[in-house]
C-alpha cells in the first residue's frame, strides 16, 4: 500500500524536475557553516522556525492518528484512507492562492481565524459521526492550515 505512495511522490518529483526551474543560489561562495550561523543569528527567523516546527508537529500527529481512527472505524484499507484524506490538499491548494488576500484584509487577525477553525473542525471531528463527516473537517482543517 505504502509503494504506491511511494510510487506517486516519484512520479511528482520527475514532474518538478521537469517544469520547475532552478534560480541561481544567493550565497554563492558561502560556506554551510556560515550561512547557517548568518541566518540563526537573526532571531526572529528562530521564533519561525519553532512556530513551524509546532504547526508541523501537530499536522503531521493529528493526521497520523486520523489515519490510524479512519482505518479502525470504516475497515478500509491504508491506501483509500489515504486517498480519503487526499482531500485536505485540495483547499490548501485552493486557499493558498487567496490567503494572501485574506492576510491583507484581516492581518494578524488572521491567525487567531485559522486556529479558531482548526479547533472547530477537530473539535468535531471527536463526536463521531462517520465518514462523510470527516470530509468536511479536512476541508476545513486544509484552508486553517494554509492560513497558518
Amino acid at each position: 500500500m505504502y509503494l504506491a505512495f511511494g510510487i506517486a511522490e516519484l512520479i511528482l518529483s520527475f514532474f518538478m524536475m521537469r517544469y520547475l526551474v532552478l534560480s541561481v543560489p544567493t550565497a554563492e561562495g558561502m560556506g554551510f557553516r556560515a550561512a547557517y550561523f548568518n541566518a540563526f543569528s537573526v532571531p526572529m527567523l528562530w521564533r519561525t522556525v519553532m512556530i513551524l516546527f509546532l504547526v508541523g508537529f501537530a499536522v503531521f500527529g493529528s493526521f497520523t492518528y486520523l489515519g490510524d481512527y479512519l482505518v479502525e472505524t470504516t475497515g478500509y484499507n491504508i491506501l483509500t484512507v489515504g486517498i480519503i484524506m487526499t482531500v485536505f490538499g485540495l483547499p490548501a491548494f485552493i486557499g493558498g492562492r487567496q490567503v494572501g488576500n485574506l492576510r491583507q484584509r484581516l492581518g494578524p487577525r488572521l491567525l487567531i481565524f485559522a486556529g479558531i477553525i482548526g479547533v472547530a473542525v477537530w473539535g468535531a471531528l471527536g463526536y463521531d459521526l462517520g465518514l462523510f463527516f470527516v470530509l468536511p473537517v479536512l476541508v476545513g482543517f486544509g484552508f486553517a492550515f494554509v492560513m497558518l
